[in-house]
């Protein structure tokens, strides 16, 4: 069994709140084996050098709308996916959901929780969609379950029967290579929950050997939900 003991602190304030926690051997191994595995995804070029989807929208009243994607690297692209599947998909051993629930399970403090919550509103796009909508006859584009239909149909599995939905979702954005670029919109903001969950177990480590003690937090985290 693995202890992990510190105290929540709120920057500019005497406020803190100490906290303790007990991870299984066997499960913090797996969480280490996660962490390990997404410091592959942040060494591939695509993220080493800030790669994105890049488009360009015209709209006239009265007229069709127009979109135009810009020309991205497809291998780069390729890599970054490869390394992004064990976190993407619900059978992998590092699922981001699987990952996220052990933590959580274990760390029981409100501080912790309300963090991991905020981690799984950036991977399931929730922040990304209360900011940017995009839709034209089918489902929203920019959600979880268009961009995992979309991975399933072009990338992991090959399934047409999602292929065919997935290109009425994307409609006008899916004509310029599959709707890869505005995909990679949505990407962007999974790969940003999956490091922010990765730092977290990073924090962990940090305190587990020593390094620190101590967890900055916003005031409302150490509010009693």
């Amino acid at each position: 069994m693995i202890t992990i003991s510190g105290d929540f602190v709120i920057a500019n304030s005497e406020q803190r709140e100490s906290f303790s926690c007990e991870i299984p051997t066997e499960e913090w191994d797996t969480i280490l084996n996660f962490h390990q595995n997404v410091e592959l995804l942040r060494s591939t070029k695509f993220v080493q050098n800030k790669r994105g989807g890049q488009i360009a929208i015209k709209y006239e009243a009265g007229k069709k709308l127009e979109s135009k994607e810009f020309k991205i690297e497809i291998d780069e692209v390729w890599s970054m996916l490869l390394k992004l599947r064990p976190f993407v998909l619900n059978k992998e051993k590092y699922y981001f959901h699987r990952i996220k629930n052990l933590l959580k399970r274990r760390l029981t403090q409100p501080a912790f929780r309300k963090g991991i919550d905020r981690i799984n509103d950036l991977f399931v796009l929730n922040i990304m969609q209360k900011q940017v909508r995009l839709k034209t006859t089918g489902r929203e584009i920019l959600s979880i379950d268009t961009v995992m239909d979309w991975l399933n149909s072009f990338e992991y599995h090959q399934d047409e029967s999602k292929r065919e939905i997935v290109h009425k979702d994307l409609g006008i954005f899916g004509v310029f290579q599959n709707g890869t670029s505005v995909i990679l919109f949505a990407l962007i903001d999974m790969i940003h929950g999956i490091f922010a969950l990765s730092d977290l177990v990073e924090t962990l480590m940090l305190i587990q050997n020593g390094g620190c003690s101590e967890i900055s937090c916003p005031a409302n985290f150490l509010e009693r939900i």
